[in-house]
């Protein structure tokens, strides 16, 4: 089977951070099937050789030189999620030759997969040519489709011209069938998790003394966030919910990594709430540091919300990469965090925007090590037994040799 993708979200070199969740799972899948990624070209993208059960990267241009060619890769969304004015210059640029390249390269493929309904959804659907399309679905692209509803019908013509629709989430689900996709064609799949590097996150690692010397956390609880710093992160929350939980646990110490626009506000909110040293702003971490973070952590926290705007996170690939490294997870009822999170077994839910229930359930965790533990364990298992990109790239796989065959 030939799969030709389109997205423009893709690891750019070595070590990005960006889309590594995409890359993953066509890994798997180009073991066994031929994968080729079409993604715009990028100032700091490196070339790649394609080799037998590799995928193939194709960066394509779009009439711009390549230190100007700053369309994708994360930088959409303004802090206050809104379109960067980048973006709308150069939306119509990319559109075009994105349109050109897979009109050009369908004929080579059995199956056209777009990443993100908007604005890939769109001109995938336009240039299939009747070959058969699948759309996945991320979250910040259906937002954007709820967004500019009714008045751009682009995204409800593409949901229906899609063979399959692909959600990361239930709730994402629930918001595409309201654009209009036909229920018979949504096929929620989860993303997955590298098990090989997070299953083996040893708790006693000499990662986790290294990381929690330079922390200067002694044997004292460490709390971790990792995530964009963005409205709908609800970090604004958890630095509210940290005041009180080091009331209760005076030496708890809580590390939000990541970066963004609100990083300077939430720093100013720590400092009036008398935080101190009880709170690090570690920056944006390489992913590949990722596993000894959660090796130096006790419990990991997702305060995610609905922001202002309506935006709210799909299935935060964060969240799986703690669970497969044994971690205890407190998180927000929002959008698929249910799916993964289940009270008492593999952690704990409070509703958004609640400081105080999740000051509540952080200590909860901090305090009663052996429940700690229990989630930690059956947060593990379930990650590696159900949700490794091995099983996800089968299930993407399995549906994709359907479509074809229904061709």
């Amino acid at each position: 089977m030939r799969v030709l993708a389109l997205t423009h979200l893709y690891p750019r070199f070595d070590g990005d951070n960006l889309g590594v969740y995409i890359r993953q799972m066509y890994d798997r899948l180009a073991a066994h099937h031929d994968v080729r990624v079409l993604c715009p070209l990028a100032p700091r993208m490196e070339a790649r050789a394609h080799a037998p059960g590799r995928v193939e990267v194709a960066p394509f241009a779009y009439g711009l030189p390549r230190a100007w060619s700053t369309f994708g890769y994360g930088g959409g969304l303004t802090g206050e999620q809104k379109l960067s004015r980048a973006s709308l210059l150069l939306a119509p640029l990319y559109g075009v030759a994105a349109m050109e390249r897979v009109w050009r390269d369908r004929g080579r493929a059995d199956i056209l997969h777009a990443h993100f309904l908007v604005p890939n959804g769109s001109i995938a659907a336009t240039a299939s040519g009747g070959r058969p399309l699948a759309i996945s679905l991320h979250g910040s692209d259906v937002y954007l489709a709820e967004r500019f509803a009714p008045r751009d019908t682009r995204p409800r013509i593409a949901l229906n011209e899609a063979a399959a629709v692909i959600p990361c989430s239930e709730d994402l689900a629930r918001r595409a069938i309201a654009l209009g996709a036909d229920p018979a064609r949504v096929h929620v799949i989860p993303y997955g998790v590298d098990a090989s590097l997070f299953a083996n996150c040893e708790r006693s690692s000499g990662a986790r003394a290294e990381i929690r010397e330079k922390l200067g956390a002694g044997d004292h609880p460490v709390v971790l966030f990792v995530g964009n710093l963005l409205p709908k992160k609800g970090v604004t929350f958890l630095l509210d919910a940290a005041a009180a939980v080091r009331r209760a646990h005076p030496q708890a110490l809580f590390v939000i990594a990541g970066d963004g626009a609100l990083r300077a506000d939430l720093e100013r909110q720590a400092a009036t709430l008398g935080l101190g040293d009880g709170v690090r702003f570690v920056g944006a971490l390489p992913w590949a540091e990722i596993p000894s973070w959660h090796a130096a952590a006790d419990v990991f926290v997702v305060p995610s919300v609905i922001d202002a705007t309506g935006n709210v996170d799909g299935l935060p690939n964060v969240v799986l990469e703690a669970m497969a490294s044994g971690l205890p997870v407190v998180a927000t009822a929002v959008g698929g965090l249910p799916m993964v999170v289940k009270p008492r077994e593999t952690g704990l839910l409070v509703p958004p925007e609640n400081a105080p229930a999740l000051a509540e359930a952080i200590s909860t965790l901090i305090g009663d090590r052996a429940l700690a533990a229990a989630c930690g364990a059956r947060a593990r298992e379930l990650l590696t037994s159900e949700l490794s990109w091995e099983r996800i790239a089968a299930r993407y796989a399995e549906l994709f040799q359907t479509l074809v065959g229904h061709r």
